[in-house]
């Protein structure tokens, strides 16, 4: 777990125009599981977000970072159940992502 934890990830999106100011949840958070924006927030230099998943337990998936016209910092906070007994606690992790240029 620890490796995975620790493995750096590439990909690449292409965002339409119109997806500049609220771009798809896989561009900060990708995942197989069906997941929607409860709030977002993108002005002034800063992203705020929350996420409806389907495997929130508690508190919903939170987004926070910035962004310029170069590239974005996002922290990725959710809420994991404990086990056997076990406190829940948080999974955060971050990503990033730079401007490429036009598709």
């Amino acid at each position: 777990m620890q490796e995975l934890m620790n493995e750096e990830r590439e990909a690449e999106l292409c965002l339409d125009y119109s997806e500049r100011s609220r771009p798809p949840v896989p561009m900060f958070y990708p995942t197989n599981e069906a997941c929607s924006y409860g709030s977002f927030s993108m002005a002034n230099g800063r992203i705020s977000a929350t996420l409806k998943c389907q495997s929130d337990h508690g508190d919903p998936t939170r987004l926070s970072g910035s962004y310029d016209k170069k590239s974005y910092t996002v922290t990725i906070t959710k809420q994991i159940p404990g086990e056997n007994g076990a406190e829940p606690g948080e999974r955060t992790y971050s990503t990033s992502g730079r401007f490429k240029g036009n598709c």
